[in-house]
């Protein structure tokens, strides 16, 4: 395995273990618990956060590594 696929696996592992750790606090509590508990909603909001930085540098990598241009803006 090269430098660039171990760091895209690592990545991908990370974007991983933050979507396991939304789904064990789905299961932990119904949505009426949920919507009352805003330290549990803001941690929530955290790991989506860390999931979509995490997906934004899995494409900046493949982007990268294929040597294609990042769209304009």
């Amino acid at each position: 395995m090269t430098l660039n696929q171990r760091s895209l696996a690592s990545r991908i592992a990370r974007l991983r273990q933050f979507i396991k750790a939304i789904d064990r606090l789905k299961t932990k509590y119904d949505r009426k618990t949920f919507l009352s508990k805003e330290d549990t909603q803001r941690l929530v909001e955290r790991y989506l956060q860390l999931a979509l930085e995490a997906v934004l540098d899995i494409s900046d990598q493949i982007i990268a590594q294929e040597g294609l241009r990042k769209p304009e803006e």
